[in-house]
């Protein structure tokens, strides 16, 4: 795991429970998703990138 990725899973974390929410898989893929991507993401992008994520 590289320094950018160990940084952006510390955040999803204290994303997380800052907002009392469960750290599920799936909330932290799709937040990694947004935070990983410097522009805005539609529904489309977000189900063609986790598609791609489920077959690697």
């Amino acid at each position: 795991m590289n320094q950018e990725t160990a940084n952006i899973e510390t955040r999803i974390g204290i994303m997380l429970r800052r907002n009392k929410l469960s750290i599920t898989e799936s909330r932290q893929k799709i937040l990694h998703l947004f935070l990983a991507n410097a522009g805005a993401l539609s529904h489309g992008d977000i189900e063609k990138k986790q598609a791609r994520s489920l077959t690697v």
